[in-house]
């Protein structure tokens, strides 16, 4: 399994971008920077890109991973995923 940042390098220049700011976010919010496993960042990776792919809308972004609106708002906060500004 390649590590967290050879898999960024894969991942499409936007969500690389967003996954990055995520990370400052977390460490300048206090919030706790443990690792992810291969899983968790598997799942994180998932939430970016249908994010990407919905424009940002949640709730699109929600359906397509077969979850809840409510279990998107809470993986987004507990990943630190932040959604750039339109």
């Amino acid at each position: 399994m390649p590590s967290a940042s050879a898999a960024l390098a894969l991942l499409p220049p936007e969500s690389s971008r967003l996954c990055t700011i995520a990370s400052r976010s977390r460490a300048s919010s206090g919030l706790s920077r443990r690792r992810l496993s291969p899983l968790e960042a598997l799942e994180r990776d998932a939430i970016v890109q249908s994010l990407l792919d919905s424009g940002g809308n949640k709730a699109k972004a929600a359906e397509a991973l077969g979850m809840s609106r409510a279990t998107i708002y809470r993986k987004i906060h507990g990943y630190g995923i932040l959604i750039p500004a339109r």
